[in-house]
């Protein structure tokens, strides 16, 4: 278990209790002194790519100001990786993503009252949440021109963007496109490194087509020499260095580069949509093909691995109670008439069949026929499927501990809110989304979900 060191001097902060590391309360100094600093020392580490994030709720809900916050990671050998970060009651959510080479890292923060004095009860820090790193390929990773296919010969250039990292699905299409749009921009030609591994079972191929997407696989031994690896995990950081002829880049999310702004989240969309999905994914669209998507709330439950994989991170991530979302789904369908239907996505059969059997006809799913994506390429085709059906929905909710929802947000351009609580059944907060981009968040009251109603984009009938 790591240490933990606090300095103590005033009463308006605390670190809510958490023994699994043994942390118990925060003072931080009075407006206008020293900052608090809480530090997490010799946390292990394995190789890989971490994200740690803690929850901040606020004791005064009137209080106007702000909170500035600087999140670090200490490691041996490597410059730290700091973010700096502005936090009120609608942003209240700390993150800090980055990559360990395998040894005790040590994680702070510090805290300082940025704006007028806070007057009322203590703010409170959540527990640290770390997602551990993501392993090594299940089978070894091909290379793929992202622009080959569709490229003449003297438009194949000598330069290489390369997308590389161990992600799930989502983890690395994020950073596949934006590879994509950064290669196009700053005159290189674009690559990704993929393989099966123990988060997504699928190759490339099982997931786009390779020929209508522009795609081909292409000999990776002109990398084995001169290239440039460098992993982009934190977003604050700086952009990617293109000194090299032959940049690596390691990342979970869009990024920079020195000469490329990091793309918007419609650009992501665009580029994806540019793509062609793998045959068997496009035969199960098929199924819906006429179906009217106007009037339905798109609904994903994410739930852990079914085979128990990583099933401490998984638990973290994903603790919001199945009683919740059924209450959920309920109120949505009594609240607001102008849905007559739910979409469910969910990688638990057992959550699908119980949601189903409390809401009757008001749910409706793509039958699967697998939920294990870790070890099922079938699993993640369907997965896929879900997510391109989710996207037709005109609102979507789903949790704000995966990307899932979001991406079918970015596709859709529909209103997306993520939700944010483990209280039952229904206290705590909505995220709201626009354009990729958190912008509002939602207090509710216990047992009302009304408050909802001025973000749930209205279907054409109800307009």
């Amino acid at each position: 278990m790591p240490s933990l060191d606090l300095k103590t001097q005033n009463d308006w902060c605390s670190v809510a209790e958490d023994p699994r590391r043994g942390s118990s309360q925060m003072h931080p100094h009075p407006l206008g002194q020293p900052p608090v600093i809480a530090r997490w020392r010799d946390i292990d580490g394995a190789q890989g790519n971490y994200f740690i994030s803690q929850a901040v709720s606020f004791g005064n809900a009137d209080w106007p100001g702000r909170l500035k916050v600087v999140l670090s990671v200490e490691q041996a050998g490597r410059p730290p990786t700091r973010r700096v970060m502005d936090v009120t009651r609608d942003t209240p959510v700390l993150g800090l993503a980055f990559f360990n080479a395998g040894e005790r890292f040590n994680y702070s923060i510090s805290i300082t009252l940025a704006s007028e004095h806070y007057e009322g009860s203590a703010f409170t820090l959540g527990p640290m949440i770390t997602t551990f790193p993501i392993p090594e390929a299940t089978a070894p990773g091909r290379l793929f021109r992202l622009d080959g296919a569709k490229a003449t010969p003297s438009e194949r250039l000598d330069k290489a963007l390369v997308s590389s990292n161990q992600g799930g699905m989502m983890n690395r299409t994020y950073p596949m496109l934006s590879t994509l749009i950064a290669a196009q921009a700053t005159g290189r030609s674009a690559y990704v490194y993929w393989g099966p591994n123990a988060h997504c079972a699928a190759d490339f191929s099982d997931i786009y087509d390779m020929s209508g997407s522009g795609f081909e696989e292409v000999d990776a031994s002109f990398l084995a020499g001169d290239h440039d690896r460098q992993d982009l995990y934190d977003e604050a950081g700086p952009p990617a260095r293109l000194e090299a002829d032959n940049v690596l880049i390691g990342a979970t999310g869009p990024y920079a580069t020195e000469a490329s702004e990091r793309p918007s989240f419609k650009m992501l969309g665009e580029a994806f949509k540019g793509l062609r999905p793998a045959r068997a994914i496009r035969e199960m669209l098929a199924q819906f093909d006429g179906v009217d998507f106007s009037r339905t709330i798109g609904f994903h439950v994410r739930r852990a691995y079914p085979n128990g994989a990583f099933a401490a991170m998984e638990a973290e991530k994903f603790a919001i109670g199945e009683e919740v979302f059924i209450s959920m789904l309920e109120k949505l369908r009594d609240t607001f008439p102008q849905y007559d239907r739910a979409f469910l996505c969910t990688n638990d059969l057992g959550v699908e069949a119980r949601i189903k059997a409390r809401l009757g006809d008001y749910v409706f799913t793509f039958d699967k026929t697998s939920i294990d994506n870790t070890q099922d390429v079938v699993a993640v085709q369907e997965a896929m499927v879900d997510l391109l059906l989710m996207a037709r929905c005109p609102t979507v909710f789903s949790q704000h501990t995966t990307s899932f929802g979001h991406f079918a947000h970015i596709l859709g351009g529909n209103r997306l809110l993520t939700v944010v609580t483990d209280r039952e059944p229904l206290g705590g907060w909505f995220y709201v989304w626009d354009e990729g981009r958190h912008f509002h968040t939602v207090v509710l009251p216990d047992e009302d979900i009304a408050p909802l109603g001025p973000w749930l984009v209205k279907s054409p009938e109800a307009t």
